[in-house]
């Protein structure tokens, strides 16, 4: 199963569980097997780096920049299907709260979206004694 989630990990317990990072704006977690990765933009691409707990951190300014210079799309669906595209994903399961017209709109650019249900971490339902205060 691959997930995704695009939110703002403040506001979204699945994203702030799978990336233990705290960003202002929201950003895009995926898996790809047992790799996960994150995408943020310019200004929280570093300190993502240091803080995330992810395999790989992408630069979504930098794609956007690469995508204007080809005279291609820059709107968030364009880059995050840019990014499932580049690495081979063309299935992926979401969040149920993952944004519906991100999910519309993701779908028209032929990815295939399927909701998780409960949720994208099932696991993150029971407490370890350590998360226990």
């Amino acid at each position: 199963m691959n997930r995704l989630q695009y939110a703002i990990s403040g506001q979204d317990a699945d994203l702030l569980y799978a990336t233990g990072f705290q960003a202002p704006d929201a950003f895009l977690y995926f898996e790809k097997g047992r790799r996960h990765f994150i995408a943020l933009n310019q200004l929280e691409y570093d300190r993502g780096r240091r803080q995330a707990r992810a395999d790989a951190v992408l630069n979504l300014s930098a794609l956007a920049r690469e995508r204007r210079e080809r005279r291609l799309p820059v709107e968030t669906p364009d880059l995050i299907a840019e990014i499932l595209r580049r690495h081979k994903i063309r299935h992926v399961t979401v969040s149920p709260s993952f944004p519906l017209g991100l999910a519309q709109e993701l779908q028209r650019r032929n990815l295939r979206l399927e909701v998780a249900e409960p949720g994208l971490f099932p696991e993150r339902r029971a407490k370890l004694p350590r998360e226990i205060i």
